[in-house]
């Protein structure tokens, strides 16, 4: 049982890696693109939340790329994203007891 447990576990953060490579590439479209769209900016954002089997460190780099540019566009929705990221962090290293 525990043995079908991890291996769902590993097969998840896989694709979750591989999800994040995709938005990682998204991410660079939309800087290059100069994109100002707030809606495909906050469901970029929405899909990296989504990522449940990746932790907030492997997450970090690649949100805060996207929350640096996002700041350019509108800051009030970047501040409020950059709070909810912060809420992340807090409670994973209470969570892992960091």
């Amino acid at each position: 049982m525990n043995d079908d447990i991890i291996a769902f576990v590993n097969a998840s953060r896989d694709i979750d890696f591989r999800r994040l490579e995709e938005i990682e590439e998204t991410i660079d479209e939309i800087i290059k693109q100069n994109c100002t769209d707030i809606n495909i900016i906050c469901h970029t954002f929405a899909r990296m939340l989504d990522l449940v089997f990746i932790n907030v460190k492997d997450l970090k780099k690649t949100y805060y790329k996207l929350l640096n540019y996002a700041r350019k566009v509108d800051k009030k929705i970047a501040d409020d994203y950059d709070r909810y990221f912060i809420g992340l962090e807090k409670r994973e290293k209470l969570i892992l007891g960091e």
